[in-house]
């Protein structure tokens, strides 16, 4: 008889794709006769229902409400995502594995939650804190107060004042707080702020609330956007029009919407700016701003999924007739469910280390995926990891004390590590809210108000402000594209004219793979390998570039250079003709990180060769700590995170910069070792030029429904990607597919009706769609119908617009028939089965309850199943999966007594996912052996 296992608690991202199980999952043929009794505990219980099986789960306090997605665990394995009913208090989730009847625990967990896998760490593993920080104090602080006072004005047009088309005309607030300048002249630029996933009410019999909107009466709304106010106020005194805006409907419809709520997001970040529009002409609720506000200079911040959400906004914006000017995007903690590229728009993502909400540190990936989108792009990238920080703090209202209970979400509950709140190295809030607003009014300042002075903080020269006090910061910055002399990319191919030489070696690597995760223990689909590409990574969690993004069915992971030596030797990147002027240059850059399965810190030789064959040497470790492990050690820590290496060009003295012909990674500082490596290139440190880029809206279409078909026969689901207008170049995009059916275990190969696929598929130039072909493998045994999610990522040359989309493969097989035999078996045995066959394997997998009637064999003194006495005998039986054969187990009792040979009867019940043939009861026998 099947049973569940409890792998330990772990975690990986991937939120969304559970947000969308229990919407999809597979329908079950409908059973007749009575249902089962459910199968309960004190606070659960486990029922027949049309989809399957339904668990329901009920709290007997309240439940924090986090970004993350709360998910269901019988036994400590998934169910599915957990829908929140009666106020918060009861959640339930549904699977077509009738093995979640014999669950003997269920409990509430979140989405990024893993498992065991999740535990595993290699040899490499870091340990400690990370000291105090080093580099320079810039001379001016960019938090500093300016010169104006501030004035705040909130604005209310009602809890239903905005009707989402997103999310099919539900109705969300239009509420925010105005940060003025006072006494500023003439047109000021703007900043929009937007909170992200937390509780929507407060004040009611169960604490906060995330079930309803409007808030019930007796209940009043959580004031999530006035956590960001220092940020707000030390922007406003700098002459910068500040809008905090409320979400909190968005946030209560968010977990039932395909996207997770993001293009809503994206609506009502534009719906606020088309008010502050309205107003800077002197009429509607923001009329005070008449003649104040300039809509040319515009910069968006978004916390958590509000950091998805303003990357959705700007990439709509660019789609109206007369876009804003957005020209900078600050990110703080972001979910990147949808991998989305935003091209064109200064974008700075700030990833606290100790997140422990979106603790997978997706947002790495509007970096990642954004730097090569669009050609030419002038705009500038830069990424902080913010050592010491958790996801929460930055907003007052998410911080212990506020009126909705907030946490840290960051409790490793080891004093020993770094991320423990005990640690000395972690941050305060106070602390984590000071460096988050140095960071954000300098980016701000930098992209938006067009000061260079901060730029220091941003394009890994290591400065660091005076406000942000004892963090510890590390920076990734990739310079616009006419500040930019590539080398080695790394992130598609090889260079051209690449040689290796002595002992060390240059692959290319992509996306992670987990060494045999258990069943359950991550959510599907797994791994993000890229084709024909070998993992960067085989743990789960700790690398942000390759971490899972499943609501777009888990495309590739960034792809990067993977540098293995055994001994001393070189990897040559020579630089094409054409590009070896690089006199412009302040310095020549890369991106490097310690592979965590090698020990300890990791060092190489950066060597660069000019025309007449002189070169330079300098240690990787002399200028940056980048291939030093990241602190920590444990279930997700240390974090494998790239980073920036800077060899200012005042080191290279001596060489011809006008003609360099190669950079070298020369391996002669440790006698074995391996590292990741991309985008070497020889920079200048700019601001960029940030405007909407016109790139034309790609989206899927279609919901197909398509046959299975026989053994041998391969169909396909076709989707169309659609472009809003045709392009005068190529437009290229990652698609992905996948099934997710809610099995507690994964059912056999031979099972697999559609297979998990990615591929990356061209719009040729000129043309304005696609067609896009899931593939659906045929077989011949009876099945659910099961339910293909698509979805398009990380495009060049375009823009995603609604990038989600499913198809129904039908079952099209008969279901089989089921025989049950009677049993006989000696009273030691134990337990007498009773044998189930098919007459085929069964893809649905087959479940039969029965009673178990009383004989000579009497329940109590010879043979024994579950239930309280008075109450029928139940007992129930599996035929998994893929297999034709299973049993019922009665258990028997060994009473040490001579007697005689004695029976019982066992008489089946309801039989989900066969028809019975043959004798409905069968005697079972118990010998005597004393």
């Amino acid at each position: 008889m099947s049973s569940l296992s409890s792998p330990a608690r772990g975690r990986l991202i991937l939120a969304v794709l559970l947000a969308l199980t229990t919407a999809l999952l597979l329908v079950a043929p409908p059973a007749t006769g009575a249902p089962p009794a459910p199968r309960a505990g004190r606070a659960w219980e486990v029922e027949r229902t049309a989809g399957g099986w339904t668990v329901t789960w009920r709290a007997d306090g309240p439940v924090p409400v986090r970004d993350d997605v709360p998910v269901l665990l019988a036994d400590g394995r998934r169910v599915g995502v957990a829908r929140a009913a009666a106020g918060g208090r009861t959640y339930t989730a549904t699977t077509t594995d009738a093995r979640v009847r014999l669950a003997t625990s269920v409990t509430l967990g979140w989405a990024s939650d893993g498992g065991a896998a999740a535990g595993r760490r290699a040899a490499g593993a870091g340990a400690g804190g990370w000291g105090a920080p080093t580099g320079p104090v810039l001379a001016d602080d960019p938090a500093a107060t300016g010169r104006y006072a501030v004035r705040t004005r909130d604005y209310d047009l009602g809890d239903r004042a905005l009707a989402l088309a997103a999310l099919g005309g539900k109705k969300t607030e239009l509420r925010g707080r105005v940060y003025l300048p006072v006494g500023a002249s003439g047109r000021r630029p703007v900043v929009l702020f937007l909170h992200g996933m937390h509780s929507a009410c407060y004040g009611g019999r169960f604490g906060p609330d995330l079930s309803v909107w409007p808030c019930p009466r007796g209940e009043k709304p959580v004031p999530n956007h006035l956590g960001y106010a220092a940020m707000a106020r030390s922007l406003a005194s700098r002459g910068y029009v500040v809008a905090s805006l409320s979400a909190n409907g968005v946030n209560v419809y968010s977990n039932a919407d395909l996207d997770a709520g993001q293009r809503a997001r994206g609506e009502l970040v534009l719906a606020s700016l088309d008010l502050v529009r309205r107003g800077g002409g002197g009429s509607g609720a923001l009329a005070f701003l008449r003649g104040r506000v300039d809509l040319n200079r515009v910069g968006l911040m978004g916390h958590s999924r509000g950091g998805e959400g303003v990357a959705r906004a700007a990439l709509m914006n660019t789609q109206r007739a007369k876009p804003y000017g957005i020209v900078g995007l600050f990110l703080i903690a972001p979910t990147d469910f949808a991998r989305l590229t935003v091209p064109g728009v200064s974008t700075g993502v700030l990833l606290p280390y100790c997140d422990g909400d979106v603790a997978d540190l997706q947002g790495q990936h509007y970096l990642d995926d954004t730097r090569r989108a669009a050609g030419g792009d002038r705009s500038v990238k830069t990424g902080v990891l913010m050592l010491g920080a958790n996801h929460n703090y930055f907003n007052t209202e998410w911080s212990p004390g506020s009126v909705s209970e907030g946490t840290d979400d960051s409790q490793p509950d080891d004093p020993a590590s770094p991320c423990d709140a005990r640690h000395p190295d972690r941050l305060t809030a106070a602390e984590q809210r000071a460096a988050g607003r140095a960071y954000l009014t300098g980016f701000f300042r930098t992209a938006v108000g067009r000061e260079t002075r901060f730029l220091p903080l941003f394009d890994g020269t290591g400065a660091r402000a005076r406000s942000a006090g004892r963090a510890v910061v590390r920076t990734t910055y990739t310079a616009p594209a006419p500040d930019r002399v590539e080398v080695a990319p790394l992130n598609r191919v090889l260079p051209v004219g690449l040689t290796a030489s002595g002992g060390a070696r240059l692959t290319l690597c992509a996306g992670l793979q987990p060494v045999n995760p258990e069943p359950g223990e991550v959510p599907d689909p797994v791994p993000t390998t890229a084709r024909g590409r070998a993992a960067c990574s085989r743990e789960l969690l700790t690398a942000s570039s390759w971490s899972a993004s499943p609501l777009v069915g888990n495309p590739p992971g960034t792809t990067v250079g993977h540098l293995r030596w055994t001994a001393t030797g070189a990897v040559r990147l020579p630089l094409a003709a054409g590009r070896r002027d690089v006199r412009r240059a302040d310095a020549l850059r890369l991106l490097a990180a310690p592979d965590p399965g090698v020990a300890g810190t990791q060092d190489l030789t950066v060597r660069v060769v000019d025309g007449r064959g002189r070169s330079v040497r300098v240690r990787v470790g002399a200028v940056s700590d980048a291939l030093k492990p990241l602190p920590g050690a444990g279930r997700d820590l240390p974090r494998t995170e790239l980073r920036t290496v800077r060899v200012p060009v005042g080191k290279l003295r001596g060489l011809d910069l006008r003609d360099v012909r190669a950079v070298e990674l020369v391996t002669d500082r440790k006698p074995r070792g391996a590292v990741y490596v991309s985008d070497v290139a020889f920079t200048r440190s700019t601001r960029g030029t940030s405007k909407p880029v016109r790139l034309p809206s790609l989206r899927l279409v279609g919901a197909p429904r398509v046959a299975e078909g026989p053994t041998g026969v391969t169909t396909a689901a076709r989707f169309t990607a659609v472009l809003s207008r045709a392009s005068d170049r190529d437009v290229t995009v990652e698609w992905s597919a996948f099934r997710d059916s809610g099995e507690l275990i994964p059912p056999p190969a031979e099972s697999v009706v559609i297979p998990r696929r990615t591929g990356r598929v061209r719009i040729p130039a000129g043309t304005t769609k696609l067609t896009v072909r899931v593939p659906v493998l045929g077989n011949d045994r009876d099945g659910f119908n099961q339910v293909a999610l698509a979805g398009l990522s990380s495009p060049a040359g375009a823009v995603l617009g609604a990038n989600t989309g499913q198809a129904t493969v039908l079952d099209d097989d008969p279901a089989p028939t089921l025989r049950v035999g009677a049993a006989t078996a000696d009273e030691g045995a134990g337990v007498l089965r009773f044998p189930l066959t098919l007459s085929a394997a069964s893809d649905a997998g087959v479940a039969v309850d029965a009673v178990v009637l009383p004989g000579t064999a009497v329940r109590g003194s010879d043979w024994q199943v579950e239930g309280e006495p008075g109450e029928p005998a139940r007992t129930f039986g599996f035929v998994d999966v893929g297999r034709a054969t299973g049993v019922i187990e009665v258990p028997l009792v060994d009473d040490r007594v001579a007697e005689p040979t004695e029976t019982f009867r066992l008489q089946l019940g309801e039989v989900f996912n066969a028809t019975v043939v043959g004798p409905r009861a069968v005697a079972g026998t118990i010998r005597d052996d004393d």
